[in-house]
């Protein structure tokens, strides 16, 4: 049952949907409109490449739920996580990913973090890796600052982020990775980390995106 302070909440900031913005009955709730619209999980055709074992995508990257990770990305204050996460807990396939995995997030360079003041994915994904019992770990770090990947091309996109990340944890000898990031466009971001990840001893990485423009 809800708590006096949730009805309080929803009578001073009623509840809308984040696509569209429509009332909806709770906070974090999408419309079934903006739901339907991009609602696509599935594990995407081209991401088994190098050393990611495959990525799985929760929705496609267009409609409310791009507008939405824009605006969060870029405006934290004015949207909730629990929008995002309420998607990935409707994840059809939780036995992808197993109950003893370390859950690692693709991190941001010091110079983005200071920028944003936030790492976005880690925001999202930390409560769900709680959730599920998944270890979580912030040793992924990102060592050199390098132009956002959207202003760039395929080509370009692997050549940026090439060498930007390093793993300061102990050694990842047999374990099995997953790694997390908001968006999947051509997975130049998760193929470089998982090769540091490979590097650092990991048995099978899995990547989990909440939105993809790629099948």
């Amino acid at each position: 049952m809800p708590s006096f302070w949730q009805y309080l909440l929803s009578f001073l900031y009623p509840p809308h949907c984040p696509g569209c913005h429509v009332a909806v009955s709770r906070h974090g709730e999408w419309c079934r409109h903006c739901r339907d619209e991009v609602w696509q999980p599935r594990q995407l055709a081209g991401s088994h490449h190098g050393k990611l074992t495959g990525c799985y995508a929760c929705t496609d990257y267009r409609g409310g739920v791009r507008s939405a990770l824009l605006r969060y990305k870029f405006g934290r204050k004015h949207l909730d996580p629990l929008v995002f996460q309420n998607l990935l807990r409707d994840f059809p396939w939780p036995d992808a990913f197993p109950d003893d995995a370390l859950c690692v997030p693709i991190p941001l360079s010091r110079e983005r973090y200071a920028e944003r003041g936030f790492n976005q994915v880690a925001e999202i994904f930390a409560p769900l890796a709680r959730e599920r019992g998944w270890q979580w770990s912030k040793d992924l770090v990102k060592i050199r600052h390098t132009p956002a990947q959207s202003t760039l091309s395929r080509t370009d996109r692997h050549t940026n982020i090439k060498n930007s990340f390093q793993w300061e944890g102990v050694p990842l000898t047999g374990r099995t990775v997953i790694l997390v990031d908001d968006i999947y466009t051509t997975g130049a971001t998760l193929e470089e980390a998982a090769r540091v990840l490979y590097r650092a001893g990991a048995a099978q990485i899995i990547g989990w995106v909440i939105a993809s423009g790629a099948r």
